[in-house]
């Protein structure tokens, strides 16, 4: 009987393992070649994720398993769009604004290219640039290509100083300065 007990909480111990292994397994940022942990997110669905969020995104295009997953320089477009919408998620919710949340986007987005925001479906993209610039975030002119304002941002050491025009008529989050 000793011998049968010794058994299972060996084996017990060596699931407990395994698993700590599989959510403790770290993913290699910049290739989407890679074995990717167990999400917690893959059992919800997309719609599920962004219930609480007014944006508009591509719900059919987002992988909930790559959900806080960044993405790498060769990211689907299912991994690109999943990420822009977990952002825009976490935008509307955190208590972040203006020159804070400019710093977290550099963060969020650094090493995009170009490319990879055109991977993006573009009423995700706009709702992205939505969030931003409701929390005080200038994107650039509203003229401007979406994808290459988003792309633009990047490239810059400090936020764009708003135009008086657009700054004029925007109807910004109470909480923006």
């Amino acid at each position: 009987m000793a011998d049968d007990q010794s058994s299972s909480s060996s084996s017990a111990a060596d699931a407990a393992d395994a698993q700590e292994q599989l959510l403790g397994d770290t993913i290699e940022h910049g290739s989407s070649e890679q074995v990717e942990a167990a999400s917690p997110w893959a059992r919800y669905t997309a719609k599920q994720l962004m219930e609480d969020c007014p944006y508009v995104v591509a719900l059919k295009t987002i992988d909930t398993s790559l959900w806080g997953v960044p993405a790498p320089a060769d990211a689907s477009e299912a991994h690109a769009t999943t990420w822009v919408a977990k952002t825009i998620h976490d935008y509307h919710l955190a208590m972040v604004w203006d020159n804070h949340l400019f710093d977290d986007y550099l963060g969020d987005f650094e090493g995009w290219t170009k490319e990879m925001f055109l991977k993006v479906e573009r009423g995700t993209l706009k709702s992205l640039k939505t969030v931003l610039r409701h929390r005080g975030v200038y994107t650039g002119s509203n003229r401007a290509r979406i994808a290459d304002s988003l792309y633009n941002m990047i490239a810059t050491e400090n936020a764009l100083e708003w135009d008086p025009a657009e700054f004029q008529s925007m109807d910004f989050d109470s909480r923006s300065k």
